[in-house]
């Protein structure tokens, strides 16, 4: 049940990552950009690393500073959330 949660949130994370590429959602972007953080401190390994690399670009894009490479994270989030959820 948890794993899907996670799930879900990874998508959400994913949304509002791309949301705010047109500066809308900032704030609960940088929140789930903390939370992304928080999970990759506690399940530490590649998975984790690449989450709190996400939550920091994540807290970035919060201030505005859009990366291109955002993308890919993206991308990264959305293919695990679905594992999690479907897998």
């Amino acid at each position: 049940m948890i794993v899907k949660l996670f799930g879900l949130l990874d998508i959400l994370s994913a949304v509002f990552l791309f949301l705010m590429k047109f500066g809308t959602g900032e704030t609960i972007g940088t929140i789930l950009g903390i939370y992304l953080i928080l999970k990759g401190l506690i399940f530490f390994s590649f998975v984790g690393v690449v989450d709190v690399f996400t939550g920091i670009l994540m807290i970035i894009a919060g201030t505005g500073n859009y990366i291109n490479f955002s993308w890919i994270m993206i991308f990264w989030l959305v293919q695990k959330g679905f594992v999690s959820l479907y897998g």
